[in-house]
């Protein structure tokens, strides 16, 4: 990772000069008072330069007054003149200034990100290496920007001094543990909760997000939505989120804590957790998706597959991942208020053992053991990229030291997962609901034919199918998960398909038979599904909402 100045000198000036203008009109009184006084303290005992500049004026004036009254109407209808001529000069200038302090509407998009960004846009680039500090070095820089959070200044200068603070924990994930027992959460929390300036309370959020901090569930407990890759699937999981979010009355990044995806199921919680896209817009987006990727080739695919192991341009999928999620960072996406924790699983195939990876908009806390590595480092483009890199229809993903596979080779139902996040995050809290999510499965009710021969092998696209099928099991997880969460707290939702479909499948009346199918399969499932929504719409208890607000207290007075 390479470390950056925090931005652009020129961009710097120009954001400490905006914060000045905001002053205007008394902006210029001001300059001119500070500047009289810095003349008066540094010259006592000699005549300021405003003085001598009067005393001249005065002396002009004199003499002017000791002219004949003609000459004296020359001189003082030439000094008007050359007023008059510096008049639009100075006027022009000035103008020039305000307007370059301005924001200016037409700038591009990469010329705004310098300035807001806290990241700088190479930081997560692979074989980039930042410099290596000491314990001891690191633990003097934490002290050194905590205290600088304690002196009361400027929205510009606290919002500087976070963005340093974010850039020290990307760079130094572990030293959070570090920042927290100097005392930054509570001064974080303060600048979050009661700063006026909107751009301080983002930031601050983010620095909370990546100490690890998180304030209280929304409801009686911790609600997660956990939802399964399938490839162009996915629609079956949107039309159930609609369904649970007609019940409810609320958006679903409102109604869940912590979203969990793997695969297609990464790009669904990222729309509609991170970045709070409307049901009807993730649709727009999957159906992009859909159309425009699955789109088949046979004589480039193949080609493609000899090469380089993928059946469908991978570079085609990196531009439309990059132009529907832009550069926007994960750990970004913490600055918006109440924003649930969002997560996208992958597989990382170059170590000695396939594990998994967690790609997070927050950093768990130090003060727990973690199970799996993970990141909030990176873009949200790349998360989804790293999370659905099927073999054979994507190229992998190297993403700085690791090379990423899709999740779902590992584990394609990502519910456990997300409890153990979910644990490490509120510690001291009940899982409320639980609700897994899945893509549709096939179950055909032919029985197998009674032939008189005895079967005593299987074929070798018969093996290979069973090891996929087998290595993307969902249904594993949601057994296990029935027997240890109780029922009122835990549930699946994985409607039955009318046929078998693969990821890639891209065609219109298929798709609306999956829609038809899911649509059938809820109906069925109403009561079940009355039972989620009455276990996910349950209130945060008086004595729990009571006990929040005096923590709260307590840590903003700290």
């Amino acid at each position: 990772m390479k470390t950056h100045k925090l931005m652009p000198g020129v961009h710097f000036l120009k954001e400490v000069l905006q914060d000045s203008f905001s002053k205007i009109p008394s902006f210029r009184q001001n300059t001119q008072n500070i500047a009289a006084s810095k003349f008066r303290s540094q010259n006592e005992h000699k005549p300021s330069a405003i003085q001598q500049l009067s005393l001249t004026r005065n002396a002009s004036n004199k003499s002017t007054t000791n002219l004949p009254p003609s000459a004296a109407d020359n001189v003082g209808k030439q000094q008007q003149q050359q007023q008059q001529q510096q008049q639009p000069i100075n006027n022009q200038l000035e103008s020039t200034l305000i307007d370059w302090m301005k924001p200016n509407e037409d700038s591009n998009q990469s010329e705004k990100e310098a300035i807001v960004s806290i990241v700088p846009k190479d930081s997560v680039e692979s074989g980039k290496s930042k410099v290596k500090l000491s314990r001891s070095a690191v633990e003097k820089r934490c002290k050194q920007l905590v205290f600088s959070l304690k002196s009361n200044s400027a929205p510009v200068s606290q919002a500087l001094r976070l963005q340093e603070i974010c850039r020290h924990l990307l760079n130094y994930p572990d030293s959070n543990g570090l920042m927290t027992d100097f005392g930054a959460v509570p001064i974080l929390l303060r600048l979050s909760h009661l700063s006026p300036d909107k751009t301080v309370a983002n930031y601050a959020r983010q620095a909370l997000a990546m100490l690890g901090h998180c304030g209280p569930p929304k409801g009686d407990g911790i609600r997660i939505l956990s939802i399964d890759g399938g490839g162009s699937r996915g629609i079956v999981v949107l039309e159930i989120l609609k369904k649970i979010e007609s019940m409810t009355k609320e958006p679903i990044w409102k109604s869940f804590d912590l979203i969990c995806g793997v695969s297609a199921g990464s790009m669904i919680a990222m729309l509609v957790g991170a970045l709070q896209k409307s049901l009807d817009q993730c649709d727009k987006v999957y159906k992009k998706f859909t159309t425009e990727m699955f789109q088949r080739d046979i004589w480039g695919g193949t080609q493609r597959l000899l090469w380089t192991h993928a059946y469908y341009d991978t570079k085609r999928w990196n531009a439309i991942l990059r132009q529907v999620f832009s550069e926007k960072m994960l750990i970004e996406t913490s600055q918006t208020k109440g924003v649930p924790k969002v997560l996208a699983i992958s597989a990382v195939v170059n170590t000695p053992s396939i594990l998994p990876f967690v790609f997070r908009n927050y950093h768990p806390p130090d003060r727990w053991y973690r199970d799996y590595e993970g990141s909030c480092e990176y873009k949200i483009w790349e998360a989804i990229r790293a999370s659905s890199a099927a073999p054979g229809y994507f190229e992998e993903f190297a993403l700085g030291q690791y090379v990423h596979q899709d999740g779902g080779i590992l584990m394609n139902n990502p519910t456990a997962v997300a409890i153990h996040e979910a644990q490490l995050l509120w510690p001291n809290e009940q899982i409320q609901c639980c609700i897994s999510i899945g893509t549709g499965k096939y179950s055909p009710l032919t029985p197998l034919k009674d032939d008189s021969k005895t079967i005593t092998s299987t074929s070798l696209r018969t093996k290979i199918t069973r090891l996929i099928d087998s290595a993307t099991d969902t249904e594993g997880v949601h057994r296990l998960l029935q027997d240890l969460v109780r029922p009122d707290v835990y549930f699946r939702f994985n409607p039955t398909l009318s046929d078998y479909w693969h990821m890639d499948e891209n065609r219109p009346e298929k798709i609306e038979q999956m829609r038809t199918d899911t649509q059938m399969y809820l109906r069925k499932n109403e009561y079940k599904l009355k039972l989620a929504i009455k276990s996910l719409s349950r209130k945060r208890s008086t004595m729990k909402s009571v006990k929040d607000w005096l923590s709260l207290q307590y840590l903003l007075r700290k």
